[in-house]
């Protein structure tokens, strides 16, 4: 059983630094390309280094209100890569207003 305080906060670190370097390339990329999937990956990606800077913050803190913001990122980051995929897959673009339901 893995107990939170096992976790290492320089993983965390290293996770979090990787997701920011996708994120940016992607947002290049978006750019440069004008892709808006690739947009909506790179603001997913950046949503994840959100959630894993929440998981770094818990780490150092041990304030659970951390993880509901997590959460909240996660959910945010899920909902934008299926965004992203929707777009690309069948060149629908999705309404994330829709996504306040989930």
């Amino acid at each position: 059983m893995t107990v939170i305080s096992d976790i290492s906060p320089l993983a965390v670190t290293f996770q979090a630094v990787g997701t920011l370097l996708l994120a940016a390339m992607l947002a290049q990329l978006g750019r440069i390309y004008a892709w808006r999937y690739a947009r909506q990956w790179a603001l997913a990606w950046a949503f994840l280094f959100v959630a894993l800077g929440c998981v770094r913050i818990y780490i150092a803190t041990m304030v659970a209100a951390w993880w509901v913001a997590f959460l909240l990122a996660e959910w945010a980051y899920l909902i934008l890569l299926y965004a992203g995929c929707r777009e690309i897959a069948d060149d629908k673009r999705v309404e994330l207003r829709y996504a306040a339901y989930a």
